[in-house]
């Protein structure tokens, strides 16, 4: 009788202003279910697929009836266990294992590798990826007048990398989709190691090497360089006593330089020395070339060389992936799905003119042009109930976060019916090595949501689970051909973005220790949207960024929407199972009381670790 139902473990007690214990902020102990007995595989399908999802979520209690949204699983985990089970023998597709949860289900519907009829979308070209006349058409080449001796590639760009240098060359002024990344170093380094690094990953990876051309009514195509100066520039500040002040200037004249999208490299890179084991690594590079997920693989690519040169003198030995060439080659297999069509055209007619946040907003109260960005942060306790009551609905993390925003913006619009755009990881998991390419490979596509007033909490997130995940069978699709499908055009589609990223993050940048370790990393990311949202899930605590237009929308809105966008997600974590959707309220009053969770703090001082 003295062994308690449940336990829940808090980073800190909530107190009052007065600093005695805050009992009604505690959060409801909720009792983990009473989890089945774990069963091992019967048969070797069972074994393997047992095996793979062991290894990726890290956890050895599991058994071949476990669900893999209760047990943590989530779309990009799935993406891994969809390339490690090809690895193991059986082929599976992620559709599969978010429709056949557990492993005993899922053995039932994978294929020995070999035996599954081939399917459209294959990996394309296997063979040599270097400069070949017979791959690559010559007349392109000699249009553009370049020559096998300084160019490795050239083939056109995907459909999003379009739409990108699209927005790019229409608002040069606003440097949409110019990345600038800080990531602070901490312990001994040697600037001479850190430049050879980046200068190895430059020589390994294509996409690193490219750049971009384009005519008048022609394709835009991406050249490959081959070796091209990667611009690298060390400055030792350990004497300035105003480091972070000249640091900041520095950034802002960074960004207006912009880059030039015709010569490579699209990147570079400077290097500022604080003091004896400290400095800040600056990262300029644009979207087109790389998404979150290659970013973090590359960045612990490069701390693994510095640490193994540092080490021995020696660079690592690094496997180089399949270049990003495959994908796009794949990507022009694929562009002219009937299915896909049909799966848009069907779609677009169901939603009944859904909601969406300007046309549900009056006038700015004020302009602030140009790109604004903030942070809050949830604290651990929210974070932790909300993964539980991911997991207690048998849904991913995701599409909680996805489904609170669909609730905010059927409030504001006093519809059932909401579109909003979400970006999709976008690599094709049956293309050999996708996992480990570097390139741009996610997808930005609308969601349209119905939320429905009645529905039970649980049943409408599994409901809105099914369509994400039907949404993903068809990730690949190019947003303008939804566009076309769809009967609209322009921003009418959606106006506010929501990201998830979760990509995986290599564990070189997180290691411990007495060498060369990340202790912060900050971005600057702005976009054309007049709303993004990008929710950030890390070392159990949950960061929001929302980054707006200031000529569309102002600061006190962006301030209300989170407050009200963060109840919406209090309201989710507890525990009433039995709750209906249309009882989720949000605070009455034009301006929202902020929530007592977050901290709201500008994007220039937020430090992600």
């Amino acid at each position: 009788h003295m062994v308690p139902t449940a336990y829940v473990e808090l980073e800190r007690f909530p107190l009052t202003p007065n600093g005695k214990l805050d009992q009604r902020a505690l959060p409801s102990p909720e009792a983990q279910p009473a989890r089945a007995q774990q069963i091992g595989p019967s048969s070797p399908a069972e074994a393997a697929l047992l095996a793979v999802w062991r290894a990726v979520l890290r956890r050895e209690d599991i058994g071949v009836t476990d669900n893999f949204f209760v047990i943590g699983g989530d779309s990009i985990m799935s993406l891994q266990i969809v390339a490690k089970v090809r690895e193991a023998g059986w082929l599976v597709t992620p559709r599969m294992v978010f429709e056949e949860p557990t492993v005993a289900q899922l053995a039932r519907v994978a294929q020995p590798v070999g035996a599954a009829p081939a399917t459209t979308g294959s990996s394309g070209n296997q063979g040599n990826d270097t400069a070949n006349p017979s791959a690559n058409p010559l007349p392109a080449w000699r249009a553009l007048g370049v020559t096998t001796g300084h160019v490795e590639d050239v083939y056109p760009a995907t459909p999003l990398q379009s739409g990108l240098l699209y927005h790019t060359l229409a608002q040069p002024e606003s440097n949409a989709y110019l990345i600038q990344m800080r990531v602070t170093l901490a312990g001994e380094l040697d600037p001479g190691l850190l430049r050879d690094a980046w200068r190895a990953a430059l020589a390994r990876h294509p996409i690193l090497r490219t750049r971009f051309e384009w005519r008048d009514g022609g394709a835009v195509l991406q050249i490959v360089q081959r070796a091209p100066t990667l611009p690298f520039d060390t400055h030792d500040w350990s004497a300035a006593a105003d480091y972070d002040a000249r640091l900041a200037e520095w950034r802002e004249r960074d960004l207006a330089r912009g880059i030039a999208l015709d010569t490579a490299p699209l990147l570079r890179v400077a290097l500022f020395v604080r003091d004896a084991q400290t400095a800040d690594l600056v990262w300029t590079h644009h979207h087109v070339l790389l998404d979150g997920w290659s970013v973090a693989q590359l960045m612990g690519e490069i701390l693994r060389d510095y640490r193994a040169r540092a080490a021995g003198g020696a660079p690592a030995a690094i496997e180089v992936p399949p270049p990003y060439r495959r994908y796009a080659d794949w990507m022009r297999q694929v562009a002219d799905d009937p299915a896909t069509e049909a799966w848009w055209r069907e779609r677009a007619a169901r939603s009944d003119e859904p909601a969406t946040l300007l046309g549900s907003l009056a006038a700015p109260a004020g302009e602030e042009p140009g790109q604004h960005a903030v942070r809050n942060r949830l604290d651990g306790v929210l974070a932790e109930r909300l993964s539980l009551a991911a997991r207690r609905h048998a849904v991913t993390l995701n599409t909680l976060m996805q489904g609170a925003w669909a609730i905010v913006l059927a409030r504001y619009g006093h519809r059932a019916s909401v579109a909003y755009g979400t970006t999709v990881a976008g690599r094709p998991a049956h293309l050999p090595g996708v996992e480990r390419m570097l390139g741009l490979f996610i997808n930005t596509l609308p969601m349209w949501a119905e939320v429905d007033a009645q529905a039970d909490v649980g049943d409408w997130l599994r409901a809105l689970q099914r369509d994400l995940t039907e949404l993903r069978h068809h990730e690949h699709s190019p947003p303008s051909r939804v566009q076309q499908w769809a009967g609209r055009s322009g921003d009418a589609l959606f106006d506010t973005l929501v990201v998830f990223e979760n990509y995986p993050v290599d564990a070189s940048t997180r290691e411990p220790g007495d060498g060369l370790r990340v202790s912060g990393v900050e971005s600057v990311d702005p976009t054309h949207y007049p709303l993004a949202l990008a929710i950030i899930p890390r070392d159990r605590n949950i960061a929001l960024e929302w980054a707006w237009d200031g000529a569309r929308i102002d600061r006190a809105t962006v301030e209300r929407l989170s407050a009200h966008y963060v109840e919406v997600l209090e309201q989710l974590a507890a525990s009433d199972a039995t709750r209906r959707v249309g009882e989720l309220t949000l605070s009455t009053g034009r301006e929202a009381a902020p929530a007592r969770r977050y901290a709201f703090e500008s994007l220039g001082q937020a430090l992600s670790a």
